[in-house]
């Protein structure tokens, strides 16, 4: 290891790499809003994933979830996981995802409570499957309130759609908003998807303009990932034409796993090498993971260099003509395919961290920072400087 980590730091920063661009400015303009949504939503917020089953199994599963999945994670790492980031400090939010968080109610139900006993938010994100009346929506949402829960995340897109009726989610966001907790849409919308305004107005018109304005809506793009990588090429609007964004991603997560795995990203499969997983919860501090984390030059790339912008570092001789024809010619829906490739091989991720010590790279990363996400620590430190 440490033969191929002198042979790394001796080669020179590759000369095929280009700057940041105005057109890298422009693309990130475009989106910032976007961008900055999503990030205030997940700054302070802990992803903790209670199961891999889900009886909708929709389509686009990033992390292929089925109503066979029997992997749950235990409440006594859940309460170690609380305990933990509590002490922490920067986390003041636990969200809950699955699979579908539903099918294992007293679960649930139980990690709210546990939670919220360490003055944590509890938040979930459901397909709202179990949503058939108003009477069993209204039931189950109080006795979440009950044990703390916050905010209620809906998951709505075509996807959804075939297996959960319109009205199974108006069921679900009337009671919210009856009960007291804040209710919200994320809806996966893209080229080649059913559009925001189409997936909303059956349900605005049966909830009525006064309920349905106190939801929130966010929108995120399909990752041809997991079960969306069996969808058709036209779901993901591939139009054989190159995408030059960066592929920027709000990796850094962290989520806790059903399996009890820490992990960077939302979920999607990882290779075994990748610096992304992060150790089991009963081996490692929460806080130490956290830490560890943000500090990792591989993350702080993923974030504010891009995965596209990765690739060209490494050049096209670290690939095969394939592998290396497919990142040039990718879209934003194949960032996990992207990072994946990126992160499979040691050789690769200690070259990476070789280059992010480049002082035009940690320059370039800094304006991202700033720009893009609002984090100007690096930006202060330089200026002091």
């Amino acid at each position: 290891m440490l033969i191929v980590f002198a042979a790394i730091c001796h080669k020179p920063f590759p000369a095929h790499y280009n700057n940041m661009n105005l057109d890298d400015v422009n693309i990130m303009a475009n989106r910032l809003t976007a961008f900055q949504t999503l990030e205030r939503h997940t700054r302070r917020t802990f992803g903790l994933a209670l199961t891999t089953k889900c009886s909708v199994a929709c389509g686009h599963c990033i992390n292929d979830s089925r109503p066979g999945g029997n992997t749950e994670i235990a409440l006594a790492q859940i309460d170690k996981l609380c305990n933990e980031i509590k002490a922490f400090g920067e986390f003041d939010t636990v969200n809950m995802t699955g699979g579908e968080p539903f099918d294992n109610f007293d679960l649930l139900n139980n990690a709210t409570r546990i939670i919220a006993s360490y003055g944590l938010e509890p938040t979930v994100v459901t397909s709202a499957c179990w949503a058939i009346s108003d009477e069993a929506s209204r039931y189950l949402l109080t006795e979440l309130y009950e044990s703390g829960l916050k905010f209620l995340v809906i998951s709505r897109d075509e996807f959804h759609e075939q297996k959960v009726p319109h009205h199974f989610v108006v069921h679900a966001l009337r009671n919210a908003i009856q009960v007291g907790i804040s209710p919200a849409l994320t809806l996966t919308t893209g080229v080649g998807l059913k559009g925001l305004d189409d997936l909303l107005k059956p349900i605005s018109e049966q909830l009525g303009s006064d309920k349905f304005n106190q939801i929130e809506i966010m929108e995120s793009n399909l990752l041809r990932a997991g079960r969306a990588s069996q969808l058709p090429p036209e779901k993901f609007g591939d139009a054989g034409v190159h995408d030059s964004s960066p592929f920027y991603c709000h990796v850094g997560g962290p989520i806790l796993l059903p399996n009890g795995e820490f992990v960077a990203c939302c979920g999607a499969e990882l290779p075994i090498s990748s610096p992304l997983r992060r150790g089991n919860c009963d081996m490692i501090n929460a806080s130490d993971m956290t830490r560890s984390l943000k500090k990792d030059p591989i993350v702080r790339m993923i974030r504010y260099l891009g995965l596209r912008r990765m690739a060209e570092l490494l050049g096209p001789d670290e690939f095969s003509p394939t592998i290396w024809s497919f990142i040039y010619s990718a879209n934003p829906a194949d960032m996990c395919t992207v990072c994946n490739y990126l992160l499979a091989e040691p050789s690769r991720v200690a070259r990476l961290r070789y280059y992010a010590q480049n002082q035009d790279i940690n320059s370039e990363m800094t304006i991202i920072a700033a720009l893009l996400y609002g984090d100007n620590s690096a930006l202060e430190e330089k200026l002091c400087v």
